[in-house]
């Protein structure tokens, strides 16, 4: 499969679509792929709820299907507490519910 952007040192070995410099805020479909319409919906809905992240869309073997990326990097003390830059869960619900746990974590380190 195609991908795009930079690699990650959370994801060994792989590319995640779009996430260099000036790319796109909603997902790049994978190619052969298609989103629903409630996905699209869905993301629209994250990305107004937890704007500071960017939301992609990846099906590659062995890697969580949605992912959630900072738009800014994170303090020192705000990744002791537990907080981290890329998100990446099977389902959207699943990363809802992942950032709203992060959203906890920074408010508890006063972000």
């Amino acid at each position: 499969p195609r991908v795009w952007g930079r690699s990650s040192s959370r994801v060994p070995g792989r590319l995640l679509p779009g996430s260099g410099p000036g790319t796109r805020p909603h997902p790049l479909p994978c190619p052969g792929t298609t989103m629903t319409d409630d996905e699209h919906r869905f993301i629209d809905l994250l990305t107004s709820t937890h704007p500071a992240w960017r939301y992609e869309h990846l099906r590659l073997p062995g890697l969580p299907r949605w992912w959630a990326i900072r738009y800014k990097p994170l303090r020192p003390d705000q990744r002791a507490a537990g907080a981290r830059d890329m998100l990446g869960r099977t389902t959207l619900h699943r990363l809802a519910r992942a950032l709203a746990r992060h959203d906890e974590i920074l408010h508890r380190s006063r972000y």
